[in-house]
C-alpha cells in the first residue's frame, strides 16, 4: 500500500487494523448493550432518514412525521431537519423500508452498524493524516492519530443518539490532509477536484464544516500565493480566483440549504429551527463564564473524568521531553509553518461554533469538538510519542483507558451481555465483540512497540 508517496510498511497496517478493531470493540458493545429505543435525538435522525427515503427533506413545523415513531412519541418538532441530507440519503435506501414495515428496533440496529462503518472511514482517514503529519515518524502517527481520536468516550458513544458526527469527522479530516498536500505540492487538477467534493460533502453533513471550508479557502489562497510571482495587486487578485471558484461551486452545489432554506423558515443563516428552540438561551458571558466550557479541553476523553484529566496531563507532559531544535527545523519549511496555522485556525473556529452553539439554546458538549479532533490528536500524540524510551506504549496506555472505562461504564462482561440479549443479540455475537477489544490491544501495542524500535522512527 503506498501514501503520500511511500510505501506503508505492514506492521502500520496491523496497528492500524489493532485500533479499528478497539473501536469496533467499543462501539459495537455501546450499541448492541445500549436499549435500541432511547432519549436522545434518534427519533429524529430517523425522521429524516424516512421522510428523505419517501422523497422530501422535513422542517421543524411538520414534526415526526414517520408512522412507527409517531405513535410512541406524539408530536415533535423536527429538530434533526436543521442538518442538511447526505448523512440521511445514506441510510435512507437500508434503513428507509425497514421503517415502512415498522421494524423500528431493526431500523435502529441497522443505522447503528452503519454508524460504527463511519467510524471505521474515520479511523482511517485519521491514520492517513498521522501519516501526512507524522514527518519522519509517519508509521507511529499513522497509528497514534486514530488511536487517540476514535476510542474516545464521546466519539464510540455517537451511536446512543444516532449521531452523524463520524462522518463529519471523516470530511474535516480529509480536508485538512488535502490543504497539507496543497500547501505542500500546489494546486493541481487532482487535488482541486479532491478538495472541491470534500467541500461540497462536508457542507452536505453538518453546518460547523464551514470552519474546514474557510480553511481550505485560505489555504489554495496562501498556495497560488507562493506560486504566482507578479506585482502585489496582480498577485492578491489571482490568488483569489480559485478560492472564489471553490466557494462558488460549494454554494452552487448545497448553499441553497442554507441560504435560502434555512433562512426562509427561521431568519437564520445557519439553522431552520425556530429562534426561541431548545435550551435556555445564555449570554456569551453566561457561556464564557461556564466552567463545562474550559473544561472541555481536558475532561472527556474518558468516561471517567478523573482519568480524563490524567490522560491530558500525561499527553501534555510529553511535550517536556521535546526536543526544540526540532521544532525550529519542523517550522522552517513553510508548508508546515502553514498548515500549522490552519489546524490552529479550524481547532479555534469549532470552538467558536461551541460557543455560539450554547448562546443559541445548545448545549456545552465535547461532541462538538469532534470536528477538530485532528488538531487535538496531533498535539496529544506528539507528547505521548516524544518519551521514546516507553516505544509508543503511552499512546496503548491511553487508548485502552479511553476504551476500557467507556465498556466498564456499561457493566461486566456478563452484564454487557445481559444487556444485548435484552436486545434480541445473540450472546455469542456479543462475546465475539468483546474479544475484539484484547485482541486490538495486542496488535497496538505490538505495532507501537516494533516501530518505535527501527532506526526510521527515531
Amino acid at each position: 500500500m503506498k501514501s503520500f508517496g511511500m510505501t506503508v510498511p505492514k506492521i502500520v497496517l496491523i496497528g492500524v487494523c489493532g485500533v479499528i478493531l478497539m473501536y469496533i470493540s467499543v462501539a459495537g458493545i455501546v450499541s448492541v448493550a445500549t436499549p435500541w429505543w432511547t432519549r436522545g435525538d434518534t427519533k429524529e435522525h430517523l425522521d429524516y432518514t424516512w421522510r428523505l427515503w419517501h422523497g422530501h427533506i422535513p422542517t421543524w413545523s411538520d414534526g415526526i412525521q414517520t408512522p412507527a415513531i409517531k405513535k410512541l412519541t406524539g408530536f415533535k418538532i423536527e429538530t434533526a431537519s436543521v442538518n442538511p441530507p447526505l448523512f440521511y440519503l445514506i441510510h435512507a435506501p437500508v434503513v428507509g423500508p425497514m421503517l415502512d414495515q415498522g421494524k423500528l428496533n431493526q431500523a435502529i440496529a441497522v443505522g447503528r452498524s452503519i454508524n460504527v462503518f463511519m467510524g471505521v472511514l474515520a479511523a482511517v482517514a485519521l491514520s492517513w493524516a498521522g501519516w501526512v503529519f507524522g514527518g519522519k515518524r509517519r508509521g507511529l502517527f499513522a497509528i497514534a492519530i486514530p488511536a487517540l481520536s476514535v476510542l474516545i468516550f464521546r466519539f464510540t458513544r455517537l451511536n446512543v443518539d444516532y449521531a452523524l458526527d463520524a462522518l463529519l469527522v471523516t470530511l474535516t479530516t480529509l480536508s485538512l490532509v488535502l490543504d497539507y498536500k496543497i500547501l505542500r505540492d500546489g494546486l493541481s487538477r487532482r487535488n482541486g477536484i479532491a478538495i472541491a467534493l470534500v467541500s461540497v460533502a462536508g457542507m452536505a453533513t453538518k453546518a460547523p464544516y464551514i470552519v474546514f471550508l474557510l480553511g481550505s479557502l485560505l489555504t489554495i489562497f496562501l498556495a497560488e500565493w507562493q506560486r504566482i510571482k507578479r506585482s502585489y495587486l496582480t498577485r492578491f487578485l489571482r490568488s483569489c480566483l480559485w478560492p472564489a471558484i471553490l466557494f462558488i461551486l460549494v454554494a452552487a452545489a448545497i448553499g441553497w440549504f442554507y441560504y435560502l432554506r434555512d433562512y426562509r423558515l427561521s431568519h437564520n443563516w445557519f439553522s431552520s429551527l425556530p429562534p426561541k428552540y431548545g435550551r435556555a438561551h445564555m449570554s456569551l458571558k453566561q457561556v464564557l463564564s461556564n466552567k463545562k466550557l474550559w473544561q472541555m479541553w481536558y475532561y472527556n476523553f474518558s468516561s471517567y473524568a478523573r482519568i480524563s484529566v490524567l490522560l491530558s496531563a500525561i499527553g501534555l507532559s510529553g511535550w517536556l521531553t521535546v526536543n526544540n531544535r526540532k521544532i525550529k527545523t519542523y517550522f522552517a519549511d513553510q508548508a508546515n509553518l502553514w498548515i500549522v496555522v490552519i489546524l490552529a485556525l479550524t481547532l479555534g473556529g469549532v470552538f467558536l461554533t461551541q460557543i455560539r452553539f450554547a448562546m443559541g439554546g445548545g448545549s456545552v458538549n465535547f461532541r462538538y469538538m469532534l470536528p477538530a479532533i485532528l488538531s487535538i490528536s496531533l498535539v496529544l500524540g506528539y507528547g505521548l510519542l516524544s518519551v521514546r524510551q516507553l516505544r509508543g506504549q503511552l499512546v496503548s496506555l491511553v487508548a485502552i483507558l479511553m476504551g476500557g472505562t467507556t465498556l466498564l461504564q456499561i457493566g461486566h462482561p456478563a452484564k454487557i451481555v445481559k444487556l444485548a440479549t435484552v436486545n434480541g443479540v445473540p450472546s455469542l455475537l456479543t462475546y465475539l465483540i468483546l474479544i475484539l477489544f484484547p485482541v486490538g490491544v495486542l496488535l497496538l501495542g505490538w505495532s507501537l512497540w516494533s516501530l518505535s524500535g527501527s532506526r526510521s522512527a527515531n
